[in-house]
């Protein structure tokens, strides 16, 4: 609704709105809106809701709902539910119906003397006379999507982001994320959910972590990051700190697959753990993929030999010159995820992920603000790396995430957007996979997201004892997202 005499459905959520209904009052020939406090006019926005979100039309050819054509707008990815009527001079149509991403519930009633034809999303159509109809329908995929679904529909927190997922001993799926009013703000924690093998559900989010020192003392926590040790604890990696730059490593076990969780450990001082994308056991080292902003950007790695007891670091990496790039605004103020924003003439990246190849070689790919993925290769299992360079692939200032399958090839998940030279990000839409076999030239294999509203970002991406690959992923900050892909 663009008219500004009608709200927009952006209004009716930021004023609380949960239930839109229609009020019909006698002779009253306009019907009303109430969201919370607010009683509004709808005028000609009722049209629009019964014909596109109810799906009650009449037909071109019997006029008057002789004839209706029950066809509703099911690819609203927001709307999950409607329950609509219209009164036709022969009485009530119903429309009531309920989806997730992959399956439809939709009842319907008919009036008498008044056929119908009932276009189902999986491209039946079902011609009916007057009664009242049920149907349950699995809502079509696309090629390569297995799963798609929401990991909750509601949360006691508005803003989630920075989404992980890990495969338990025992074949459950464990994902964590930070949610709270907003990033960056003290109320931010760490929560999780699971999905037991064999099970098609998810569990609803349940805080594991906060930042809350004293009674007086609270600060935000970030980027959780799961690791499931062979036959072993369930480590949680995350930060807490104001902003980035104050950051500090934290980590808590689960020896019963993300149930519960221990007490949270601090690292040493000038650890962080991995600071986005999973670790790599490699010949019994355990290389945390990590990065710092707060003198510029720069790639290290954190290595343990006892899943957290001590450490050590390797780096900062060196990197190649990028001469294409400045920024208009070397005074801007750094956003929470922008980085330092002087003039650049490097590549200037973060948050690695690691790919094994079977020869012995390690690459790296990482989010840059060069406008393409960077990379590293390092030839002696971690110990020393090749300088930071650019990848054909495109990156718009936001995480990506990458895993070398079983069969040797190599999956990256990223915004297929490249930053414009002189811009600081890019839109975090659509979300692409790409595929290599060598980690130099990539084919695109599909698209998860495709949508100019909001972000799809943050994925991370794994494969499962049984080949199966899995991916969360932030959506438009409001929820996490759960995809599981067949190339």
């Amino acid at each position: 609704a663009t008219n500004t005499k009608y709200p927009s459905w952006g209004y009716m959520a930021a004023n609380g709105a949960t239930t839109i209904w229609e009020l019909w009052n006698g002779n009253t020939a306009s019907p009303k809106m109430n969201s919370g406090n607010h009683v509004m006019l709808l005028g000609d926005l009722i049209p629009w809701s019964y014909e596109n979100l109810a799906g009650i039309k009449t037909s071109y050819e019997e006029t008057a709902f002789k004839h209706i054509i029950l066809k509703p707008n099911f690819e609203i990815q927001d709307l999950e539910n409607v329950d609509a009527s219209y009164m036709t001079p022969y009485g009530k149509v119903v429309s009531k119906w309920k989806k997730t991403l992959m399956n439809l519930t939709w009842d319907i009633t008919i009036p008498v003397n008044t056929t119908a034809e009932v276009e189902l999303p999986n491209g039946k159509t079902e011609k009916v006379g007057s009664g009242t109809y049920s149907y349950q329908v699995e809502i079509p995929q696309r090629k390569g999507i297995v799963k798609d679904e929401f990991l909750y529909e509601k949360a006691s927190f508005p803003e989630c982001h920075a989404a992980t997922i890990a495969e338990t001993t025992n074949g459950d799926l464990v994902t964590a994320f930070f949610g709270g009013t907003k990033e960056a703000n003290p109320d931010v924690c760490i929560w999780v959910c699971r999905k037991e093998k064999g099970t098609d559900t998810w569990t609803s989010p349940v805080k594991v972590a906060d930042g809350v020192f004293t009674p007086t003392l609270r600060k935000a926590c970030w980027n959780p990051v799961l690791y499931q040790i062979p036959n072993n604890d369930l480590l949680l990696f995350y930060k807490i700190g104001n902003k980035v730059a104050d950051w500090k490593g934290y980590l808590k076990r689960s020896n019963d697959g993300g149930k519960t969780w221990s007490t949270a450990e601090q690292l040493p001082d000038g650890f962080l753990g991995p600071i986005k994308n999973k670790p790599e056991l490699i010949d019994g080292h355990l290389i945390c993929p990590s990065s710092t902003e707060k003198d510029g950007w720069k790639i290290h790695f954190e290595i343990t030999d006892n899943f957290g007891k001590t450490w050590r670091n390797i780096g900062p990496l060196a990197a190649s010159q990028d001469l294409q790039i400045s920024l208009k605004d070397n005074t801007a103020k750094i956003d929470p995820e922008g980085g330092d924003n002087s003039v650049i003439n490097t590549v200037q990246a973060i948050q690695p992920s690691l790919l094994k190849y079977k020869d012995g070689r390690l690459q790296i790919l990482c989010r840059s603000r060069n406008g393409s993925i960077a990379t590293s290769w390092s030839y002696d299992k971690g110990e020393t790396w090749t300088p930071l360079s650019l990848t054909s692939l495109p990156n718009n200032n936001s995480g990506t995430d990458a895993v070398t399958l079983q069969d040797g090839r190599q999956v990256v998940v990223y915004n297929a957007v490249r930053t414009a030279k002189g811009e600081k990000k890019a839109p975090r839409t659509p979300l692409n996979i790409a595929v290599s076999t060598d980690g130099i030239h990539w084919e695109k294999k599909l698209i998860l997201e495709d949508s100019p509203i909001s972000q799809y970002s943050y994925p991370s991406i794994i494969q499962g004892k049984d080949g199966r690959i899995h991916v969360v992923y932030t959506w438009r900050r409001q929820r996490i997202k759960y995809v599981e892909v067949k190339l």
